[in-house]
């Protein structure tokens, strides 16, 4: 009688916690670029093609997450829109199919400079949708919109540069990986190798957007599936005084000048 082959111990999406980006960075040798590889951009060019199929077969989709830019637009009355690490443009599906009138006259999509080449060769989009670096000429905008993206910059820096450059009016932060006064750091586990990855300290982030004219106006869980159900994030291997239960939500406005 052959024994049972041993149960594999469960890979938990973060491992942690560290003191540092560099630590995170060490602990994760092997990563290469999780955002350059060609798995990676297939994956985020599918989400968009099912959404469009979708919403043209059924006559609506969810998108491929969720999003609060539809409601946050139309309550600003936002009109030309910073999409910051927006990958495919589906933000812009979204909020273009939500909108009882859209009026979107500019949506551009901050990106790397590899993605910003794959998506202008691809054409899966048209004005008013343009991609650009971050270190290109940007116009001020109505608002600024990020969705999951902040945790994989080693700091806020990069963040409030782009902020000082394109002065919105209002900040929507969907899925905001945030907690507590001080940033920490892990690595995410990410197909077969880890990507260094930052937890927000939530004061911190805001201490530092207050510093350049932004104050919170709302702040809310964002309700985000992981392997197709809502619960708290999974952190169970991590000392409890580290572990979120949920992501946030939050919309800033430019404060006025007194």
């Amino acid at each position: 009688m052959t024994a049972d082959p041993p149960v594999p111990a469960p890979r938990h999406v973060w491992n942690g916690p560290y003191m540092t980006w560099e630590e995170a960075c060490t602990a994760a040798p092997d990563r290469g670029d999780a955002f350059l590889s060609t798995r990676w951009m297939e994956r985020i060019v599918q989400q968009l093609q099912e959404f469009r199929n979708t919403f043209k077969t059924k006559g609506g989709a969810l998108p491929p997450r969720p999003c609060n830019l539809p409601l946050v637009c139309a309550l600003t009355h936002s009109r030309s829109i910073i999409d910051f690490g927006g990958s495919s443009g589906w933000g812009y599906d979204y909020l273009n199919r939500a909108l009882a009138n859209a009026e979107i006259s500019s949506y551009v999509i901050v990106e790397i400079e590899h993605i910003v080449e794959y998506m202008k060769r691809s054409s899966l989009h048209s004005l008013p949708v343009e991609y650009k670096t971050i270190e290109e000429p940007m116009a001020a905008c109505d608002l600024l919109y990020c969705n999951s993206v902040l945790q994989y910059f080693e700091s806020n820096v990069s963040f409030v540069k782009l902020l000082e450059k394109i002065r919105p009016r209002y900040i929507l932060l969907d899925d905001l990986v945030a907690n507590g006064v001080e940033d920490f750091f892990a690595t995410q586990n990410y197909y077969e190798t880890a990507i260094p990855y930052r937890f927000l300290g939530i004061e911190k982030l805001l201490a530092d957007l207050g510093a350049v004219g932004y104050e919170l106006l709302s702040s809310e869980p964002y309700a985000s599936p992981i392997l197709g159900a809502i619960h708290e994030l999974p952190m169970e291997n991590f000392p409890e005084s580290f572990r979120l239960r949920h992501t946030l939500s939050a919309v800033l406005r430019r404060k006025a000048i007194t």
